[in-house]
């Protein structure tokens, strides 16, 4: 049976703290870098794109600039391969909406290994997320619009975030909107 493996999005808390703009640490507690830290990129990181492969570019494109304000920068077409890509970019952040032959779904995959109960039981990006600086309207103004909640508001359990919640975009791809704690926002301003 051949399976393969899929990329659903990204966001681990690495990725959202980076993307909020807090430093890379590159260096053990006492001040000496680790071997691990030694080949690191120095400073800062900064993700700048998520490929996320669909089965209709036009509709994830137009669910992407709808529901979360992104907005078209290009689109291109390679019929030889049967590829499209479009690319979206909000505040800097690029997102490569793509298809191309032989990709298979969520269902298909579920369908060949039935004992995938969850999507997150997959290795692989899982989602998605986004720090906005009120979760709260975020999420009122996706729940007018019928988005579909995977995960209702809740409160973190960390020292970082405040509240999130996940969402499902037209695919079922995982999107996550979190808020900084007020004590953690009050660091960062």
């Amino acid at each position: 049976m051949r399976t393969t493996k899929f990329v659903a999005v990204f966001c681990s808390l690495l990725a959202v703290i980076v993307t909020s703009g807090f430093p890379i640490p590159v260096a053990a507690a006492d001040g000496q870098k680790s071997a691990a830290s030694q080949s690191a990129p120095q400073g800062s990181l900064t993700p700048r794109l998520v490929a996320i492969g669909v089965p209709d570019v036009d509709a994830s494109v137009e669910w992407y600039e709808q529901e979360l304000g992104f907005k078209l920068r290009d689109t291109k077409a390679f019929p030889e391969q049967g590829v499209k890509i479009s690319l979206l970019e909000r505040d800097g952040f690029l997102l490569e909406i793509y298809r191309r032959p032989k990709m298979y779904s969520h269902a298909d995959v579920r369908a060949a290994m039935p004992q995938i109960s969850r999507w997150d039981d997959v290795e692989g990006f899982q989602k998605l997320a986004f720090l906005v600086p009120d979760v709260d309207a975020v999420a009122a103004r996706l729940k007018r619009d019928g988005v579909k909640f995977a995960m209702e508001m809740q409160e973190a359990s960390d020292d970082i975030f405040g509240k999130s919640f996940i969402v499902l975009d037209n695919n079922g791809n995982w999107i996550q909107f979190c808020q900084l704690k007020p004590s953690i926002k009050s660091r960062r301003d």
